[in-house]
């Protein structure tokens, strides 16, 4: 036979916190819930220790009228369990402290402004829509592969299936955080926001894992040039990966940066194969996020050999590297196509693109200018049409170099 103890508020009981309990004859009672009522003495919060959520009730014993709680809501129990829930008034006073205790509710709650929470949303679609992009191409070359024979990739082969995951993965990706934004909240916990962000991480996280797998295959292509191509290729977009997880779980740019010599910027790890000056002083020191920069000038190098060879024009690249006032500026010169006066301004932009869909790839401007500005520098753009661009990053000198 089942029993039900409970303490209820009463004009007598001026806590105005109650904790209810469920018996079952021959057992301990358990606390399965526990009532407050609100500041304003217009509500009652419901809070169901098993399930770990709290309601809004008009009437505290009746279930149909509850509601979920908002943030609001959270903020204000904490502040009437703190300001009611530790006097002693009952014989379980102390069980209620160890349970308020153990579910945090006397913790303060942090919190985040909605307009962060959508910044945080915005930037990670912009990473997410260069690693949709880059897997277009990935896809492409393995698509090329497959026609001339160099390897096997019909749709019941590995390789199709970990690339489908991959795609599932970053469609899945996209919902994480912008549903978060579906609530009408000034506010968000950092609690809720950041396991918005380590569940996206997780997402991520498995791609790189494919990655892994997908390498070990690239090894059987026969042809040298093109398994070296196909490992490049796989090691920039692994890479970004990596930076979009680095950018969820919050670890900024200042905790992977090395202090490296200047001058050996431009030969070291950048695949830029021409460099037409390299001025920069030796010994001229800098603190930075070698993956990160090495990664922008990948992605001017790209962005200059697609502008040349759509307008024709097979020349180098030019390349070059110089110490102004106290900044190392190393600028990245084609003759192509040039940008348009009216698309000039924008270029920086999240998912702005003059480019083909298919053609998209690398870090994208909007995620090199962010990365810039991480490191304290900037980047810059000059262009004229039918006679090429110009982007130039400028990074600030370490002190004492």
């Amino acid at each position: 036979m089942t029993s039900v103890q409970t303490q209820r508020y009463t004009r007598e009981n001026p806590n105005r916190v109650c904790p209810y309990f469920h018996r079952v004859e021959g057992q301990q009672a358990r606390m399965v819930k526990i009532y407050a009522k609100g500041p304003d003495d217009q509500q009652w919060f419901v809070y169901d220790v098993e399930q770990r959520q709290l309601a809004i009730a008009l009437q505290p014993w009746q279930v149909n009228d509850r509601k979920p709680a908002t943030l609001r809501d959270r903020i204000r129990f904490r502040e009437v369990l703190v300001d009611r829930a530790l006097l002693p008034h009952w014989e379980t006073e102390g069980e209620l402290r160890r349970t308020l205790r153990e579910h945090g509710l006397l913790e303060p709650i942090e919190t985040i402004s909605r307009a962060k929470v959508k910044k945080l949303a915005e930037e990670f679609a912009n990473y997410r829509h260069e690693l949709i992009g880059e897997y277009a191409i990935l896809v492409a070359n393995l698509d090329r592969l497959r026609r001339r024979g160099e390897m096997i990739a019909n749709s019941d082969s590995p390789t199709i299936k970990r690339l489908t995951r991959v795609h599932t993965l970053l469609e899945e990706s996209e919902p994480i955080l912008k549903e978060l934004l579906k609530d009408r909240e000034d506010e968000f916990s950092k609690e809720l926001v950041a396991n918005g962000r380590n569940r996206t991480a997780e997402k991520l996280k498995e791609i790189r894992k494919i990655f892994s797998e997908l390498n070990s295959e690239f090894v059987n292509i026969q042809n040298d040039q093109i398994r070296a191509k196909m490992q490049y290729r796989l090691s920039i977009y692994d890479q970004n990966v990596e930076r979009a997880i680095a950018f969820l779980e919050e670890r900024t740019t200042q905790e992977v940066r090395k202090r490296i010599d200047a001058h050996g910027l431009l030969e070291d790890g950048t695949g830029v194969s021409t460099i037409e000056e390299n001025r920069i002083p030796p010994n001229t020191a800098i603190e930075i996020d070698p993956l990160g920069i090495y990664s922008i000038l990948r992605n001017l190098r790209d962005n200059a050999l697609q502008a040349m060879l759509d307008a024709k024009k097979y020349e180098d690249i030019r390349i070059i590297g110089e110490k102004v006032d106290g900044e190392i500026r190393i600028s990245v010169k084609d003759n192509g196509t040039g940008i348009s006066p009216e698309n000039l301004p924008r270029v920086f932009e999240r998912g702005f693109t003059t480019k083909p869909e298919k053609n998209g790839h690398g870090l994208g401007l909007a995620i090199c200018k962010r990365i810039m500005e991480d490191h304290g520098g900037r980047i810059e753009v000059q262009s004229e049409v039918g006679k090429g661009s110009t982007f130039t990053i400028i990074l600030p000198i370490a002190q004492g170099s």
